[in-house]
């Protein structure tokens, strides 16, 4: 499923979560937490939004910096008792 990239948690150059928005306009976590190679891939890609990042805090993650433009993000969703969708990749295109 494809989903629009709307924030980061922990530090911009390797985050460790990802707020997501799907097509449905809902708001969920992909993938409790990002393998290091998928951490360096999203660092670089804010990397060059030159610090367009906001601060916000949310009441389930805490400190979230927010991005402007957000990127297209693939995802996996997982059936089960909580919905859940891990992170693939970034997308070239948008959503």
């Amino acid at each position: 499923m494809d989903a629009e990239l709307i924030g980061l948690v922990g530090p911009a150059a390797r985050p460790r979560a990802l707020p997501v928005r799907p097509a449905d306009g809902s708001t969920l976590t992909a993938t409790p937490r990002l393998t290091p190679a998928q951490a360096r891939q999203v660092g670089a890609l804010v990397a060059e939004t030159d610090g367009a990042l906001t601060a916000d805090t949310d009441p389930e993650h805490g400190l979230v910096l927010r991005i402007a433009r957000p990127p297209a993000v693939e995802l996996r969703q997982v059936a089960g008792r909580h919905e859940t969708a891990s992170f693939v990749r970034l997308r070239g295109e948008g959503v």
